[in-house]
Order: structure tokens, then sequence, then C-alpha cells
């Protein structure tokens, strides 16, 4: 190897040993600094790559299988009681996830003239819809619009298929309802009624005087605020 060459990739995949090499002793600052960023960016893009390869061959190998394991009920034979408890009980994985992965082969199928990107969850969400409902060209003329739009997200991807017309436009939330008026009035006009018993009120006040006492302090009390709170005779 020879010191401060920057090493060509080897075909997409990770070498057994990392590719760092020292940047030349007698090179300048900016020179350096230049050659540890492209070393980094290598990798990464190398990374990357492999990473992307890999999940897609996950995706496009244990997907069909697990469709297969679970349309013919196999795991039955493998005493599992159901397609979801094989998948946690074997595989560590929630039946969301079962279903992620085997829905994304048909995505990622009928997408893969179109894209080499291994779409995610959200993405998923917005293709396969489409992708079942529309059919595959479909779902490509939806990536492709929104690829020319400068972007493939989820919600990129559901407004292609909205402006295709390969799915209604999301309903916009209901307005809420307002909430209705309680009047207090109709509360409190038999207490009020019964307050202008005055002989209830004096048997009260003989049969417990104590009692009687504590009620016309907050009798007092009520009526002063109530007389506060009430509009002026110029704002009436």
């Amino acid at each position: 190897m020879v010191t401060g060459m920057v090493l060509p990739p080897s075909s997409g995949m990770i070498p057994d040993e990392p590719e760092f090499a020292l940047a030349p002793a007698d090179a300048d600052v900016e020179s350096q600094f230049h050659h540890y960023e492209s070393l980094i960016s290598r990798a990464r893009g190398k990374v990357e790559t492999v990473l992307t390869k890999a999940e897609r061959y996950w995706r496009l190998t244990a997907g069909p299988a697990l469709q297969e394991i679970r349309d013919n009920a196999l795991y039955q034979g493998a005493g599992f009681a159901s397609f979801e408890r094989y998948v946690a009980e074997r595989w560590g994985m929630s039946r969301p996830r079962a279903y992620q992965l085997i829905d994304s082969v048909r995505a990622m199928k009928a997408l893969g003239p179109v894209t080499s990107e291994v779409p995610n969850e959200r993405q998923l969400r917005a293709i396969v819809p489409v992708v079942d409902q529309h059919g595959v060209e479909a779902a490509q003329a939806v990536w492709k619009l929104a690829e020319e739009r400068g972007r493939t997200s989820g919600a990129a991807l559901e407004q292609a298929a909205i402006d295709l017309k390969y799915r209604a436009a999301l309903a916009a939330p209901p307005e809420p309802e307002a909430t209705p008026v309680v009047l207090a009035w109709p509360r409190y006009e038999p207490m009020l009624r019964e307050l202008e018993d005055l002989r209830g009120l004096r048997q009260v006040a003989a049969e417990a005087p104590d009692r009687a006492r504590e009620l016309a302090t907050k009798f007092r009390k009520a009526a002063a605020e109530l007389e506060a709170d009430l509009p002026k005779d110029d704002d009436a």
C-alpha cells in the first residue's frame, strides 16, 4: 500500500480491512483536510450502498417466504397456533412489521423499473394501496411524478396519487362542534323557590341556630358577589 493514496471502491462491498490511509506528510492543511473528507465520504457511500443492497435482499427474500408461510398456514405444521405467534416467537417480529415486510415486496417489484430505492414504511403506506387498486403502471406513474417534483416522501407520494386521481383527496378534519351553552338559572330556580319560603327558614333558625348563622353569612356573601356582577344601569 502506498501511503497517502485513496483506494478505489471495491465493487460496492465493504472490505475486511479498513481503507484508511494517511495523507502525504508534505501536503498542505487544505489538501490533508480534503484527503480525509474523501475517505469519510467514500466509506459512508460504501456503507449506505451495502445497507441498501442488504435491505433489498432481506425484503425480497424474507417477504415472499413469510407470505408463503402465512398463505399456506405452514406455521401450523411447526406447532404455532397463528401466524402472529409464529413471527413473534420465531423471528421476534410484531404483526405489523411482518405484514409490512410482505407488503413491501409488491411495492418494490412494482417500482423496480423506476427506482432502486428501498421504500420506507411511510412510502409503503402511500404506494401499496395504489399497486393493489390500480396496478403496477399506476404506482410507477405516482413515483415518477413525485420524483419530478423533487420529493418522494410518503406525503409527496400521497399527493401525487391524489393529483393522478388514484386516490381521493384527504378529507379535511371535521369542524369542532360548538359547545352547547348550559344555562345556570334552571338549576338554581328550584332552590331559590325553597329559599322564598320564610317559614321554612325560620324553622331552620329555631332548630339549628349555628347552621342558620352559617347559611346567613354565605347568603350575604353570595348576594354581594351577585350584585357586583350585575350590569350597570348604563349597560342594561
